[in-house]
């Protein structure tokens, strides 16, 4: 029997944190990088300090204009609007015409690198704890510390725990709204 070969969706690291929160779960591409509906794959973040983020699903490949694209399909990217998403993929792609054919595949996360992971979260919860001016709830607050304060090992088992993931994707969706509140405020 033929081996099957290992089907990859490769991502900025500066993704990997929002795949990980379930936030992204969208990729806009110029092709379809011969993935079909179903597919598992590999999910990694590019770069010297990329690595693999964990197992997915491909739940669709779907095919629209630029010009076509729409609100929701910025959420499933991560994004607030489809401003966003079009100012993203056009740092990107640097000629993205209206008109163009643009492949958007969905996916879900199956399972989480745990070291990676760990290695991602550690990074974000200093950036959490650190800020004086964005308020998170106590009790993700109390997570996001214990997470922090665990040996390398306890990192590990909390990386994939439901209740932690949960706690850092409030906190990086509270911060990433004071972040959009100081970006309105400076265009004031």
């Amino acid at each position: 029997m033929p081996k099957q070969k290992i089907k990859h969706l490769g991502f900025s690291r500066e993704y990997a944190l929002e795949i990980l929160l379930g936030l992204k779960r969208a990729t806009v591409r110029k092709t379809d990088k011969g993935l079909r509906e179903n597919d598992i794959v590999m999910l990694h973040a590019r770069g010297k300090d990329g690595g693999v983020i964990g197992w997915g699903r491909i739940c669709s490949v779907a095919y629209k204009r630029v010009s076509a694209l729409s609100d929701r399909d910025a959420e499933h990217e991560g994004f607030l609007t489809r401003d966003e998403l079009l100012e993203a993929l056009r740092e990107h792609f640097r000629n993205l015409n209206p008109d163009e054919e643009i492949t958007i595949i969905r996916f879900r996360v199956e399972k989480i690198n745990p070291e990676f992971a760990a290695r991602i979260f550690t990074d974000f919860a200093k950036r959490v704890l650190s800020s004086t001016d964005v308020c998170i709830d106590p009790v993700d607050r109390s997570l996001i510390e214990e997470f922090l304060k665990s040996d390398e090992e306890r990192k590990l088992q909390l990386s994939t725990d439901k209740n932690v993931i949960r706690a850092f994707k409030r906190a990086y969706l509270v911060m990433r709204l004071r972040e959009k509140l100081r970006e309105e405020e400076g265009a004031e």
